[in-house]
């Protein structure tokens, strides 16, 4: 026979199984939209990026407004003294010069630490190209110009005679590993900084972008 009792205790029973079922069902949701710790800021830099070339990429007016922002957030994460409070209020404007539309398809993009991984690793990989070409040309550039200048390698005037002074046609070894570990050590110093932030070459990237489509409408 049901009597009272058991329906308290069946009450109980569904009342303890309903809170397990929601534990779970909130851990797989943090799980799945936490994307690993992943950042609001850092989804809204990969994501801004990512929505380029499609219908939601960011118009010339956003671009406009979003450089100046971005680059304050650049500027202000670089410094010890910046409160954390300074860099949400600039998220906070970030997110709201963008549209309804755009931050849905962001939040559609489902961003793990592994696809923003992936993106650091694509844009390096794009730097390094563009910088070994730049490179390449300007040296090529320089040996055109020392060769004209001097009337060939033998000329004693402009240090290319064989067997010359390294220093002159090479540069000082000592000298160029000051001026090529500075900035590392300047970047590493400022990145340490604000470790939880923004990866630096996205930052950069997304605001090269920006700049690009401000200055393209202009």
């Amino acid at each position: 026979m049901f009597t009272k009792k058991h329906f308290y205790f069946l009450v109980i029973v569904l009342s303890i199984v309903s809170i397990l079922l929601a534990a779970c069902n909130g851990a797989t949701t943090t799980s799945v939209s936490g994307s690993q710790s992943l950042s609001q800021v850092t989804r809204l830099a990969v994501g801004t990026l990512k929505l380029e070339g499609t219908d939601q990429a960011v118009t010339s007016a956003q671009a406009a407004e979003l450089v100046t922002l971005w680059q304050a957030y650049q500027s202000l994460s670089a410094n010890d003294t910046t409160a954390q409070a300074e860099l949400d209020a600039l998220v906070t404007q970030i997110q709201g010069t963008l549209t309804s539309q755009q931050l849905q398809a962001i939040q559609s993009m489902q961003l793990t630490s592994q696809s923003v991984a992936e993106e650091i690793q694509s844009l390096s990989a794009n730097a390094s190209v563009d910088s070994s070409s730049s490179a390449q040309t300007k040296s090529t550039s320089e040996q055109i110009t020392s060769g004209n200048a001097s009337g060939g390698p033998g000329d004693p005037g402009m240090g290319g005679m064989p067997g010359g002074d390294a220093s002159i046609t090479m540069g000082d070894p000592s000298v160029g590993t000051s001026v090529q570990s500075t900035p590392a050590a300047t970047s590493q110093a400022q990145s340490s900084s604000q470790a939880a932030q923004v990866n630096p070459i996205l930052l950069k990237a997304l605001i090269n972008l920006l700049e690009t489509k401000v200055k393209a409408a202009g």
